[in-house]
């Protein structure tokens, strides 16, 4: 019963996914099955959902919400059951990698909590965790040198043919040690800046690409004391202990923030988010290992 069950939730998840990329055709070649056999199976969920599962249209389908939460229950649940089977059956593979991508900007506290979790519950199992730019981690994805990558979501050009789960959005901020200049200011003006030293990541990042959008939008050509760095902890030192300003995604800091070692300063631009989320390689089939973990992560995003 387990392995026919599990055989059934891997089929509904490779079913969801590769139709969501492609469509019936698609879906029918993964699963080796006819086009009217993928169409009658998408009619009997959506049966017994009660929902319907997909938006078509002649520009191919997309998943709904309800799709959505079937499939990432179904990602999780097949996850679950591998996992649980091995351990029962004390046949742990010591040999299993899962190998994430994580950009430096989500590779704070909360991420360690997650692989800390995991490495307790799945010793044997070893996590390397690759980190760089989007592209660099989007490329290794493509390669196969990650299973998945942790981050925000890149451009459509650099996504085509892959998968993103948005988890959560996250806003950019603007922080200074709580002694800077800047705080003696009634009102702190983005041309203030330019006056002070900076801290931007590198060019060419999602990051660094929003925030020079945003900064042209308010006049802002750039800034002529500038230190370009995707090192967290160089720029953290920069600022905490060298009176640099730095424009970072609030995650990054928000420990800082709450011991008082870096504070916000009052430039506050809502438009400044970005999607934070899971990408993958549809194409790809994830080990047991991988799905937990991923799905480990997705509970810590929702907490």
């Amino acid at each position: 019963m387990i392995v026919k069950n599990r055989v059934r939730i891997r089929q509904l998840r490779v079913f969801l996914e590769v139709a969501r990329q492609g469509g019936v055709v698609r879906a029918a070649e993964a699963l080796h099955l006819t086009q009217s056999a993928v169409s009658r199976t998408i009619g009997e969920l959506e049966r017994v959902v009660g929902l319907p599962l997909f938006d078509r249209s002649q520009r191919g389908s997309k998943l709904t919400e309800a799709g959505q939460l079937l499939q990432r229950h179904a990602t999780s649940g097949l996850a679950q059951i591998d996992m649980g089977v091995a351990m029962a059956g004390n046949r742990s593979n010591s040999t299993d990698v899962v190998k994430a991508g994580a950009l430096p900007t989500v590779a704070g506290a909360t991420f360690a909590r997650v692989v800390r979790d995991f490495k307790r519950r799945f010793p044997q199992t070893t996590v390397h965790v690759a980190s760089g730019t989007n592209a660099e981690l989007l490329s290794k994805l493509r390669r196969g040198d990650v299973h998945f990558v942790y981050g925000r979501l890149a451009a459509a050009e650099a996504m085509r043919g892959l998968a993103f789960e948005h988890l959560y959005s996250e806003e950019i901020a603007f922080v200074a040690a709580p002694d800077h200049a800047l705080f003696e200011l009634e009102h702190v003006e983005l041309a203030d800046l330019g006056d002070h030293s900076v801290v931007l990541h590198q060019a060419d990042t999602i990051i660094r690409n929003e925030i020079d959008r945003f900064l042209l939008e308010h006049g802002i050509t750039g800034f002529g004391d500038v230190v370009e760095t995707n090192l967290i902890e160089l720029a953290r030192a920069l600022v905490i202990a060298n009176g640099f300003v730095w424009i970072v995604p609030v995650g990054v800091i928000r420990q800082d923030l709450e011991r008082g070692d870096l504070r916000r300063l009052n430039i506050f631009a809502p438009e400044l988010q970005g999607p934070i989320g899971i990408s993958t390689d549809p194409a790809i089939p994830q080990s047991a290992a991988c799905e937990t973990l991923i799905n480990d992560i997705r509970v810590a995003a929702k907490a």
